[in-house]
């Protein structure tokens, strides 16, 4: 019983102690894993290594992000977006947050609470095509078509033909 106790012991120790003994090659590993799991769809899995990083160093924000992105796979929406919410707290400066905690919102049919994630994550994208598409369509469905069309029009600029045939599309209705 006592050499079950040390043991258990020394393994809580190392665990704790994991980041400091093997740093940063630890949490990459680790994030990489993840990546690959959710490359293959293996959300639930991506989750348990991204809990492995957070839990060495729960000052990591990538890891809460890729948390909060597998959360939103697996349509568990108000955990992704506590995931992201973390993550934001950690780095308010990657607009990625935002934008996946914006898909989020709308998965729910929140669409105010969406484009204002959309306006966070474009004040710090200002060109990302995906970005200006998505609040674009976020826009449309509010019903400010001005504003639709002036993100299409920005997304045509820079090459996106996805954008010129929404303005297309919808020149009509407006």
């Amino acid at each position: 019983m006592r050499k079950t106790a040390v043991i258990l012991i020394s393994l809580v120790l190392f665990l704790g102690n994991i980041n400091s003994v093997f740093g940063d090659d630890f949490e990459k590993s680790f994030i990489e894993s993840a990546k690959q799991k959710m490359t293959q769809n293996k959300y639930k899995g991506a989750i348990k290594d991204l809990e492995m990083v957070i839990n060495s160093s729960p000052d990591n924000a990538e890891a809460y992000y890729l948390k909060g992105v597998a959360n939103f796979h697996l349509r568990r929406n108000d955990k992704s977006i506590e995931n992201l919410e973390i993550a934001i707290a950690l780095d308010h400066r990657d607009a990625r947050f935002y934008y996946y905690k914006a898909l989020s919102h709308a998965d729910q049919d929140e669409l105010k609470e969406a484009f204002r994630e959309m306006n966070f994550a474009l004040e710090y994208d200002k060109n990302n095509i995906e970005y200006l598409l998505f609040r674009a369509d976020l826009e449309f469905e509010l019903k400010y078509y001005t504003d639709a069309i002036q993100d299409w029009e920005h997304a045509a600029s820079l090459g996106s033909v996805d954008a010129k045939d929404m303005l297309e599309k919808h020149a009509l209705k407006m």
